[in-house]
């Protein structure tokens, strides 16, 4: 399941790729910005545990894909909320760092960033599952000019 969402996104972005390009550098540097502040902010919900400003980041939409790091899958925004919600309560604490974000502004509206990221969690019972991974994240500019992400994929190194 994970090697065709990353086979389908990876297509996706080549199709991208291909086109004629249609932003100036200015407006690259400036997208570039705004995703980099996003990126930022995203990391401070999820280690702070602000799930409603979390999910506010995403696509509310039907069509949000979430690869989740345990091999889950979830399709629309009420399906990830859901297990958003169910994943926080299983634990006391986590504390992710990504690594080294690359930023790539594919289209006008459409970016994407993938990082390596560690982990440290702490489970209700008192265990700890700290592990490393790769992220990817596809971020969409909505109309009112806010980047959400549409399309995300996490992977846990063995």
């Amino acid at each position: 399941m994970r090697v065709t969402s990353v086979l389908a996104i990876g297509a996706s972005i080549g199709l991208v790729g291909c086109s004629a390009p249609t932003l100036t550098r200015q407006q690259i540097t400036v997208a570039t910005e705004q995703v980099q502040q996003r990126v930022t902010d995203w990391t401070r919900y999820v280690n702070n545990r602000e799930l409603d400003s979390l999910a506010a980041m995403y696509d509310h939409s039907p069509m949000l894909t979430v690869g989740w790091a345990d091999g889950a899958r979830t399709r629309g925004f009420d399906n990830f909320r859901q297990q958003l919600d169910a994943y926080y309560a299983s634990l006391q604490f986590l504390n992710m760092g990504p690594q080294n974000p690359e930023i790539s502004i594919l289209a006008p509206g459409i970016a994407v960033v993938s990082f390596r990221y560690s982990v440290d969690v702490q489970l209700n019972d008192t265990r700890r599952d700290p592990y490393s991974g790769q992220a990817l994240l596809v971020w969409m500019q909505q109309e009112n000019g806010d980047w959400v992400i549409g399309d995300q994929l996490l992977s846990r190194n063995p």
